[in-house]
């Protein structure tokens, strides 16, 4: 016996507030398609700054129990560690993010951040090296790539990394300091009072502790020494004519 296409769709009308009932229910019972890693790790980020380190750690491990490779986890988990105190367990997942995915700019700079962090400032650089080779658009990359250098006593060399990370972010006090600084080593007060004047002038919000204690110095030593630092191993003489560049 054949059944018309009417028959059909009376029945297809009658299962429909079933369907309808099974997708509903399925909704709230959390049937939702699963998260993705990246999501899972966002979520732990979000619940680690609100506080829940425990809740955290345990997505941030079932993520890596997962994937092993997946380096975004692994960053994360660098960040309970450090909070936690226990720098060579962050150090081993910041070296795990980089193995994991050599691509990753914030691999390579949160790996070059705890290195300079810890006085390891050869590592550090090399790491920061990599970092901007990957992302040319990361401010404080180069700031802590000029600092490394600054520590170096390659004075020449760090100046520009500060002048670029300034240009990337001008509302950030920080970057017109560590320039301002470089300049008064580098036997240009001039400069050095202008990028003063723009870090106040430029800042997107109020100076932190460590800028307002920076500017001070800075400022002293302008005082103290208004024409450029006296000679100190790794710092240039100034040459006869006095131009600094």
């Amino acid at each position: 016996m054949t059944t018309d296409h009417r028959t059909i769709r009376r029945r297809r009308m009658k299962e429909l507030p079933l369907i309808i009932a099974v997708i509903a229910i399925g909704g709230w019972l959390g049937l939702q398609p699963p998260k993705s890693h990246l999501e899972r790790v966002e979520e732990a980020a979000e619940l680690f700054d609100a506080g829940d380190r425990a809740a955290s750690l345990r997505i941030l491990e079932e993520v890596l129990a997962s994937d092993p490779g997946f380096a975004r986890a692994h960053i994360e988990r660098a960040r309970i560690a450090l909070v936690d105190g226990e720098p060579e367990t962050a150090e081993s997942h910041l070296r795990s993010a980089t193995e994991a995915d050599p691509q990753s700019a914030e691999a390579w700079g949160s790996l070059g951040m705890f290195l300079f962090q810890t006085h390891r400032v050869d590592e550090a650089g090399t790491a920061l090296e990599r970092a901007i080779a990957v992302d040319r658009l990361d401010a404080q990359n180069y700031a802590l790539l000029g600092q490394v250098l600054e520590l170096r006593g390659q004075i020449a060399d760090a100046h520009p990394h500060f002048e670029q990370a300034r240009r990337l972010e001008p509302g950030v006090p920080l970057y017109w300091l560590l320039e301002a600084r470089i300049q008064w080593k580098r036997f240009d007060p001039a400069r050095a009072r202008t990028a003063l004047a723009g870090a106040k002038a430029s800042a997107e919000r109020p100076f932190d502790a460590a800028e307002l204690k920076l500017l001070r110095e800075i400022e002293e030593d302008l005082e103290i020494w208004p024409e450029g630092p006296p000679n100190h191993p790794g710092i240039p003489t100034p040459p006869p004519n006095g131009d600094g560049h």
